[in-house]
């Protein structure tokens, strides 16, 4: 895959050519022995250019999910799939000159680029908490828009068939599910909000489109069976202080039914352990706080995780991610739900019966056997899982209710 220079300590993955630039992935070799080895994109522009924001990350992710049995071919394109967004904001800063300055006659996709700019800067103002979402559905957008039929597209040619399309790529060509679909779809509404909110005159077309019906929709959720559960966290118990954060991660979900990304934003000043709480966690979806009181147990396991920062020599600061690195506390940005799955898989690589389970099934099942238990009103569990709408809640709902008479007597 690539050039590769022997022993030396870089490779260097041709990604291909975009306008005109070439494009290099350049990873570590199997004999770079630094200890922070680097990884970045290097492409010439007049003089070369090195990119580094993420790209590590993103290959680390793909070595998690790399087919083993790859061509070389096959193995490019994923890459090339991988850092896709990437590439295309590198090209469009250098081709397009993207600015604030909207109208009718721009081009849609660099149109989306600029309102995925107005979220950078939402999120550096701390207005948005975070950005992963909004970079997949950027992405999607622009591969829509990069296509030949749609890329000479302007907003002043947007209309509903347009949209429909969209829709209909997201089903087909990636697949998606209609639940999933239609999140992207309100996506496009903000889309149209900003470019209201730019005095752009334009109609919101994706309003005539009717959301997708999902009612017959296979459950993508997984339930942890009983045991299964009890075997799982049992050995979390055994192994709390090898596994803490772990332990820590789906005893939060599983018992107050917070997302993952709700707990990755964790800090330290919203913790008051004198009173077992954890304090204003934040909800992108309603756009709300809630404090959730914490059980002794997972009481403990912050203690653990606190205990191992100080005697690390760190100093506690009230910024401090509860979520880190050898079970300890975060400074700087936050884990995302992507770095805690992969803290999951290297529990999972000693612990293989639990390789199948993901963090999101505790929440999954938790709502699940909520319901089950009868002693638990509906609306507490809607408030626990923090959904606006009991409609969402009753997705989880596998009982099949039976109302009892209301006997009428007579005498």
């Amino acid at each position: 895959m690539g050039k590769k220079v022997k022993r030396g300590n870089y490779v260097r993955i041709d990604l291909g050519i975009y306008s005109g630039i070439t494009f290099l992935l350049v990873i570590p070799s199997k004999w770079n022995k630094a200890k922070y080895p680097l990884h970045y994109l290097e492409y010439y522009n007049g003089r070369q250019v090195k990119y580094y924001t993420e790209v590590k990350n993103l290959y680390q992710q793909y070595l998690t999910i790399a087919r083993p049995n790859a061509t070389d071919k096959e193995r490019i394109t994923d890459l090339q799939q991988l850092y896709s967004y990437d590439i295309n904001k590198i090209v469009s800063g250098l081709d397009l000159k993207a600015s604030n300055d909207v109208n009718l006659n721009t081009l849609v996709i660099a149109a989306v680029d600029v309102f995925f700019q107005y979220q950078e800067a939402q999120y550096d103002k701390g207005e948005l908490h975070n950005l992963s979402n909004y970079k997949d559905r950027t992405a999607k957008l622009k591969d829509f828009f990069s296509l030949d039929n749609n890329k000479h597209l302007m907003l002043r040619d947007l209309t509903s068939d347009v949209w429909e399309a969209f829709r209909n790529y997201l089903l087909g060509t990636k697949k998606l599910a209609k639940s999933t679909v239609n999140q992207y779809m309100t996506y496009v509404s903000q889309f149209y909000n900003f470019l209201i909110f730019k005095e752009i005159a334009i109609f919101n077309h994706s309003l005539k489109l009717k959301k997708l019906d999902t009612s017959k929709q296979t459950k993508k959720f997984k339930e942890i069976k009983d045991e299964e559960l009890k075997s799982f966290f049992k050995t979390l118990e055994v192994n709390k202080y090898k596994f803490t954060r772990i332990y820590l991660s789906a005893l939060l979900v599983y018992e107050q039914t917070i997302r993952p990304i709700q707990l990755c934003g964790i800090q330290v000043n919203q913790l008051d352990l004198e009173n077992n709480l954890i304090k204003n966690i934040y909800s992108a979806k309603n756009k709300s706080y809630r404090t959730i009181e914490i059980s002794p147990k997972v009481k403990e396991l912050i203690q653990i995780i606190l205990k191992n920062t100080v005697d690390n020599g760190d100093i506690v600061g009230q910024d401090d991610f509860l979520i880190g690195g050898r079970d300890r506390l975060k400074k700087g940005i936050s884990y995302t739900p992507k770095d805690l799955r992969r803290v999951f898989e290297v529990f999972k690589k000693e612990f293989s019966q639990f390789k199948h389970i993901l963090i999101y099934d505790f929440k999954k099942t938790s709502i699940t056997n909520q319901f089950n238990d009868a002693t638990i009103a509906p609306d507490l569990i809607r408030q626990r899982a923090n959904h606006s709408k009991m409609e969402t809640t009753q997705i989880y709902n596998q009982k099949k209710d039976v109302t009892t008479p209301y006997v009428f007597e007579i005498d």
